[in-house]
Order: C-alpha cells, then structure tokens, then sequence
C-alpha cells in the first residue's frame, strides 16, 4: 500500500490499527486509491522533473540574458565614454556650435566663445548671424543653406566677425544631424581659426606678387636656371629682347641658350648643357664676361654677365644677370680712341720736351764733373737738378693716367736722404732769391744719411709744398723748411716735416677744401698765382699711401704752416765721408740784432761738418774758420779775427750787398747766400782750404767697359751728349739718325749693344727693332735697350713685347747707363769671347782628334747646351742647390771640351753655391752671353 494512503489510515484509526481487518472490497478500493497515489506520485516526480528541466533551462537562459544585457551596458557606457572624449577632443580642438533648422543656436563651446568674444548667454537662442561677416558675399550663404537643407555636409572657408569687430578666418564644415525618419533634426558646426595662415597666404602672395613685380620690372635680364634642367624662368625683359611668348616658346624655338649669342673664344659653348654653360661663369665671378648678338636691325648688343649660386629647397639654382652694356661699350671704345689720341699726344710731347731737357741735364752733369771752379759748378749743379725738377713736373703730368684712375704707386728704396734734402733746397732757395724771400732750412746736428722710403714721392709732396710756399708769400717774407727727428727706435725713425710760411693765410672755410682736386683757396688765386688746383691734392693722396696725412694751420693774413710725420726705416749705411778732422775749430759770430733762429740754423749745419764755438762767448778766439752774418760790428770783429788768424778763412752768410766797406770785402773769402746746408759750406771749405787737397769726382773711378754700341738717336744734342759719355766709359761709339740707318748699321757691322731712340724719323725705334729681329738669326743676336723721352705708365713693359731687350729713360742718368752696360757687357774681359770661339780646327787641336770629329762634337754641344742653359736656369729660379751644382758640373764637362775657359771659370762659381740668388742670376746672365757668342747661337 502507497506509504502515504497508510499514514493517512493509521493518522485516522490509530496507529495500532491494522490495515488488514478491512474486508476485501475495502482492501480493494485501498489498492485502487494506493495505485492512484502511486500513479500520482509517478506524475508527480514526472512534472517536478519537468519542472525543474524547464526552470534550470530558463535560469540559464536568463543568465545568458542577464550577461548579454551586462556587456551591452558595458560596451554602450564605453560608447558613451568614447562618445565624451570624442566631444571633449572636437571642444578642445575646434569651434563648435549645435543650431536647430532655423539656424538659431542651441549650443556654442568654449573656443567658439573665445574665438568670437561672446558669451554662452549671448550666443544661445540668438542667430549665427550674429558674428556675419557683411563684406561676405550672398552667394556664399545661399550655397551653404542649399547644401545643408538638402542633408549634405558643407564645408569651406570664410570670415566671421568679433563682438570686438576684429575680423577672424575660419574654416568650416557644416553637418545635417537627422532623426529617425530621415529628416533634419538640426546643424553642427565644426570650424577652426585659421586667422594666421589666411594673413600668413595673403602676406606671401603679396611678396610673391611684389618680387613678381620686381623681377619682371628689371631693366636687365634676369634667368634662374636649374642645376639639372637649364633654364627654368626668366622674367620679362627677357622675352621682349628675344621675341618669345613664354618659355615654353622658348624651349621650343631654342635648343640651348648659347645659341642665342655670337661665339666667343673667352667662354665654351659647345658640348655643354644650359646648366653648365651658365656655371663657367659663376666658377670665374670676379671677371667680367661680355657676350654679345645681333640684333633685328642688325646692330651688335653686347651684355656683361653675371651668377650666383643659390640653393633653394635643398636644390641648386643659378641666379644669372645679363646687363645691356651696349651704350658703355660703344663710350668705352670711343673713350679709349680718345685715351690713346691722349697718350700720342702725351709722348709726342714728352719726346718734344725731354729731348732738350736730356741735353740740358747731360751737359750740365758734365760742367759739374769738370775741373771748373766751385761757384760755376755749384751753378751747374743748380741747373741740373732745376731741369730734373722740371722733368719730374713732366712726369706727373704723363702719369696723369694713375691720376685720374686713383692709383698712385708707392715704392721703397734706398737712398741718400741728406743729399736728398739739400737738392730740395738748393732749388727753391733761387727762386726764394729771385722773389726777395728769406728761406731758411732748419734740420736737425745728424739726420739719418741713408733712409727707405719712395724719395721720388716725398720729392713731389715737398716741392710741392715749398713751391706754393713760396708763391702765395710776398716780397721779403720768410719760408723756413724744417726736418725735425720726432722719435728713433734701432732703424726706425719719425720724421716731422714742415714747411712755415708768411704769406696769405687762409680762413676756415678755405682750409676746408683746399685738399680738393682743382680747388684753390679762392677763385682769384689761379688768376692771379696760376696753377691747376691739383698739387696738394695729389700730395695728399700719397701722403695717405704712406700711412700719414698732411695737418694744416692757418690763419688769415698770418701764414699757414703745412706738415706731415712719416715712420721710415734707416738704412745701415752711414755717412762718414763728411766728418773733418777733429783738429779743426770753427768760429760763429751771429751779431746781436740778428735773428736767432738763423744763428741756430748755422750752428746746426756747421755742426755736421766739424765742432763750431760761439765766437762772442770765447776768450780764445783762434780758430781756422769764422763763420759770420748780420753787420752790427761786423766790422770791428773781421779785423779783429784777422789780426791773429792770418791765414784763416772768413765766410760771409747772407747777401754780399750788405757788405759796402772794401777793405770788409777784401778779407772775406767766401759768401753763402740763405739758405744755407752742408754740402754748401762743406764743398767751399774742401776747395779752399788746404786741409783736403783731393776733391772725389763722380769720374775718378768709373769702370771701363771694352766693347762697340751702336746708338740711334736724331737729336744733335743728344748725340754729341751720349758720344762723351760712352766715350768716357771706353767704348767705341757709331750713331745714326734714324730706324732705317740702325738697320743699315746693324748689317753692316758687329755691335755689343744698341740703344734705340723710339722716336725717330723715316723709321721709329720700335719698327727698327722688329727689322732687326727678322733678320738676326742670319747676321747675330744683339741687345737692344730702348733710349727713349717717354715716361708714360706701361712704356717700358709695352718696349719689351715690341722685342727690346731693356728700357733707359732720357734724361739720361749716368748711373742707370753704367748698370745697363754692366747688366749687357762684361766689362774689360767681354772682348775675349771672340779669341774663343768654338772651331773644329780649335776642337782639333786641343784634343787630338780629326777635324771631322769635331765638328761633329761642336754640333752635339751646341744642340744640348740650349736646354742645358733653360734648366740651369730654372734650378736657380726653385732655388735648388742640389740641382744646381749638379747641372753646373754636368755644363761645365761639356764646355771643357769646348775650351770655353771664361764659361767655365763662372759655372766653378755657381758651383760652388756660395752666391745668393742675386749674384746667381747675374753670373747665369754672363754665362748666357758667353755661351751665345762663343757659339754663334
């Protein structure tokens, strides 16, 4: 029975009831409700296990959902946060703004506010037009409304305006946000400021429309071309002188620029890309390239042109300039027609007055080495140097071309600055007596004797300086020259040199511009003193090459004093040949009313010469020389001097008018005339004392040369002056009067050397020099010098090319011609060079061989000994010692077999490379000439 049907029974009847006392029928139905309960039990756990299937599957489907719906909110939150950031980052970075249909604002961010100036409350609910730029166009809105109202994005470019009214540039994209339907829900406005680039691109197409303007706008031609592809733009100027529209015309009309331009040998134009052709002339920038064409009216138009590298974007680019220098060439040419019609008349002129003054200076040089008394020689000396003076005028009218261009040549050289001094002042002080004019030279007791310097420059800026000091000074006015040492340290010194006078004066304005090219104190002046204006100002400009300037002070109707301080270095030689014995005693009397200053200048001067006492001062007053100037009791002191001085001199300073008593007259030996320096008295007291019985002349001791000169020269005077002097040095003379005789001569005879005039009628000198040069290989080869007047810039170098051998400037300077014979002729031994010359009876003789062989061996020598020569000489130009001997030995092995004894004895010298290279050279140039005649090369 069904378990629960029993607990039932026995809850019911007790549970001592036995179930088995119901009858059958009972137990029968018990079994049929016991069989339900069991059926119901089965159903029971059938639905329970249903039940539980069914709610375990709902439970897991419910946590499926349950995990969906939790990863969904996730995602969407992260949606949502992506969502923020993504608005956090637009509102961080870009305008926004949210309007509804109408176009009214629902929404503005931050930078919408900051960029427009406007806040949150001003901006919502108000129109977008609020910050409407009116100077917009309608089209512009009208597009933008019919672009977003019909869903699409708009987007662009344009201006809005401030709450300030400051203008602002955005660019913006407009967004239609739709609903669910499709249909416009409202707008979203993305926009950026793009103010600075908007003003940066207008700011660069300004200055690209600017250099457009300027680039197009030139005058001149103006190409760019690229490193790899030629020429890349051009401006205008361009195309309208070559009649192309635009580059593309060019390009295809022209296959390279070159072709453009006549040919020229200065430049490369074959072969060469447009890149390259241009980049010769940027590799050679500092010289001036001119190219030139033929134009339509078929003129010739010549350019300069002109590049410049220039990298761009990290490519190269040339930047070339064609200038138009037609009209400069065309003045240039004419200019230069002109300059040489100039430089003509200039030569011929100087030909004109050099000739007579080469006479002057020569046979005044020869009155001076004569055996002439000292007074006339001293005159002589005075018209020499005049007439140097005078051609120095000259030659600073023939260098005007340096003149005009700016450039004046310093050069530095020795020389004698004392006796350099003294001619100076021996020339002014004629003009200073002729004109009544007291010139004093003031120097200091020991100027350097010997100083480096340019002495022809310094001799311009003084004369000029002493020139116009003595002009602009009236009659009995004074001009004292003083050279005063400033400061010497081992050889270098500081010189002051002034030049004082009591003339006119000036006034400050007129010191102002009296440096000036062609400018005088006033207008007056050249009329009435004449001159160019140039003087002081060509002074000046030396005075600054030699790193100093000329100072002036001036006043009005008081003078003016002009100086100027060079720092020069002392040469090492001395002079000692002045300095008389110490035994001598010199007296100066200077009389109480005269001028101190001029008893102190005689003091300084004597002082050079020997040791002077003060003659008032002295208790002992012997002496052998009394020196004197002034009459105050000039009288008393002469005869009292003489009384126990007998047999002394008695020299006279100043004017011998001034002495009026004869018996004054008759004691006084010797007058000196201001202003007075050392050579002057040194030379009357070498003369009239018997102290020094020998007086040095220049020709004492001149070097005697052997040898035969051919002169050509047409000026009488110039003829008989060249003949004595040439004589003088032991030469035999032949002269002719023209080019065409020279040549003549040349044929007819055998010469050492030819001086060669260069003006000359029938034939010139240069044109006679070229005759010469044809035809020596068949007569022999001669050193021609050109003997000319002209001393214009570049004459001598012009002289060279034209096939002369060296250059001698008339007036003709005695020792400048002694170089020239010593640098051409071997003196007294040149002559034996033709005792030996080289002969195959010679050759046979002293080595035993037969004639045949000789000749042989001459012609072996003579076709070596030419290379042999150019190498020995490029040994001593590189200064190769090592080289040099060697080559020496090798030359001289060769010549021994010659015989040639004196070109032998000269390579032992180099040999021997102890000479420096000065000495080297010379000894080569010897050895040249010996070489040459003894082989008839």
């Amino acid at each position: 029975m069904h378990r629960l049907l029993e607990r039932q029974i026995k809850r019911y009847f007790g549970k001592s009831f036995s179930i088995n006392s119901f009858d059958e029928n009972l137990l029968d139905l018990l079994k049929d409700i016991s069989q339900t309960y069991t059926n119901n039990d089965g159903e029971r756990r059938f639905l329970e296990n249903t039940i539980t299937v069914n709610t375990e599957e709902l439970n897991n489907l419910l946590r499926e959902r349950s995990s969906l719906l939790e990863s969904r909110t996730q995602e969407n939150q992260e949606v949502i946060n992506l969502l923020h950031q993504y608005k956090n980052a637009i509102d961080s970075s870009l305008i926004v703004s949210m309007t509804d249909i109408n176009g009214i604002i629902k929404y503005a961010n931050e930078n919408f506010c900051k960029t427009s100036g406007y806040t949150k409350d001003e901006l919502i609910g108000k129109s977008h037009n609020i910050i409407k730029n009116p100077d917009n166009p309608d089209s512009l809105f009208a597009d933008i409304w019919n672009t977003i109202k019909n869903k699409k994005i708009w987007y662009g470019t344009f201006s809005n305006i401030k709450k300030s009214g400051e203008i602002f540039y955005i660019n913006m994209t407009i967004v239609p946000l739709l609903d669910r339907n499709q249909e416009i829900r409202e707008f979203m406005s993305l926009s950026e400021d793009v103010t600075p680039q908007i003003v940066y691109q207008k700011e660069l197409k300004f200055q690209k429309e600017r250099i457009n303007t300027i680039f197009n706008a030139q005058e001149n031609i103006v190409l760019i071309i690229d490193e790899y592809n030629g020429v890349v733009d051009a401006n205008r100027r361009f195309f309208e002188v070559f009649n192309f529209i635009d580059l593309e015309d060019y390009r295809n009309r022209v296959s390279h620029i070159s072709s453009l331009f006549n040919k020229n040998e200065n430049y490369n134009g074959d072969n060469l890309s447009e890149s390259l052709w241009f980049k010769q002339f940027l590799e050679k920038s500092n010289h001036l390239y001119k190219i030139s064409r033929i134009d339509n009216n078929l003129d010739e138009q010549i350019f300069s042109i002109h590049c410049k590298k220039v990298i761009l974007n990290n490519k190269t680019y040339y930047l070339c300039t064609f200038i138009d220098i037609t009209e400069l060439e065309n003045a240039r040419k004419k200019a230069e027609i002109a300059q040489k019609a100039k430089s003509t008349f200039l030569a011929n002129m100087s030909h004109e007055i050099r000739t007579p003054l080469n006479a002057i200076i020569g046979f005044s040089d020869i009155l001076c080495e004569s055996d002439i008394k000292t007074d006339d020689k001293e005159n002589a000396k005075i018209i020499s140097r005049s007439a140097k003076s005078l051609l120095n005028i000259i030659n600073d009218v023939l260098d005007i071309s340096k003149m005009e261009s700016g450039k004046l040549d310093i050069s530095n050289e020795s020389f004698l600055f004392e006796v350099f001094i003294e001619h100076i002042v021996e020339l002014f002080s004629v003009i200073s007596k002729e004109k009544k004019i007291k010139f004093i030279y003031n120097a200091e007791s020991f100027l350097p004797y010997s100083l480096i310097a340019d002495n022809t420059r310094l001799q311009q800026i003084l004369t000029n300086l002493l020139s116009n000091a003595i002009k602009f000074t009236p009659e009995n006015g004074e001009v004292i020259f003083t050279v005063k040492i400033l400061d010497r340290v081992d050889d270098n010194v500081k010189i002051k040199f002034s030049v004082k006078d009591s003339g006119l004066g000036m006034t400050p304005e007129q010191q102002k511009i009296i440096f000036n090219p062609f400018s005088q104190a006033d207008e007056g002046i050249s009329r009435k003193f004449g001159g160019t204006g140039l003087g002081l100002a060509i002074c000046s400009d030396i005075i600054k090459l030699m790193n100093s300037k000329i100072e002036l002070v001036s006043n009005l109707n008081e003078g003016s004093e002009f100086s100027f301080t060079l720092d020069l270095k002392v040469d090492k030689f001395e002079n000692t040949d002045k300095l008389l014995e110490k035994s001598l005693k010199f007296l100066l009397y200077c009389s109480e009313g005269n001028n101190e200053k001029l008893r102190a200048n005689i003091q300084s001067h004597i002082n050079k010469i020997g040791f002077v006492s003060d003659y008032n001062s002295q208790d002992n007053r012997i002496g052998d020389i009394l020196f004197c100037c002034g009459m105050d009791n000039l009288n008393s002191v002469i005869k009292e001097f003489k009384k126990e001085n007998s047999d002394s001199l008695i020299i006279y300073i100043g004017n011998s008018k001034n002495i009026v008593d004869l018996q004054i007259k008759d004691y006084i030996n010797h007058y000196i005339d201001l202003p007075i320096y050392g050579s002057k008295i040194y030379n009357i007291i070498m003369d009239n004392s018997n102290l020094h019985k020998e007086v040095l002349k220049k020709s004492t001791n001149v070097e005697k040369f052997d040898g035969k000169i051919l002169v050509a020269e047409d000026n009488p005077n110039n003829q008989k002056l060249i003949d004595i002097l040439l004589e003088k040095l032991g030469l035999q003379v032949a002269i002719v009067a023209n080019g065409e005789e020279a040549v003549e001569k040349y044929k007819q005879d055998k010469f050492d050397l030819i001086l060669m005039d260069i003006n000359m009628p029938i034939m010139d000198g240069l044109n006679a020099t070229k005759e010469i040069r044809k035809i020596e290989n068949e007569y022999y080869k001669i050193p021609i010098v050109a003997l000319t007047a002209n001393s214009i810039a570049g004459d001598k170098e012009k002289y060279l090319n034209q096939g002369m051998d060296d250059y001698l400037s008339k007036p003709i300077e005695f020792d400048k011609l002694v170089n020239i014979l010593k640098k051409y002729l071997l003196s007294n031994e040149f002559h034996k060079i033709e005792l030996q010359k080289i002969t195959s009876n010679n050759i046979s003789e002293k080595l035993l061989i037969p004639k045949e062989i000789s000749e042989v061996l001459i012609k072996n020598f003579k076709n070596k000994i030419l290379k042999d020569m150019e190498e020995l000489n490029l040994l001593i130009i590189n200064q190769d010692s090592v080289g040099l001997k060697q080559k020496a030995y090798d030359i001289k092995n060769s010549c021994l077999n010659m015989d040639l004894t004196m070109a032998i004895e000269i390579l032992e010298k180099i040999e021997e490379s102890s000479l420096n290279t000065e000495e080297l050279i010379s000894e080569f140039n010897n050895l040249n000439k010996i070489i040459l005649f003894s082989c008839d090369l």
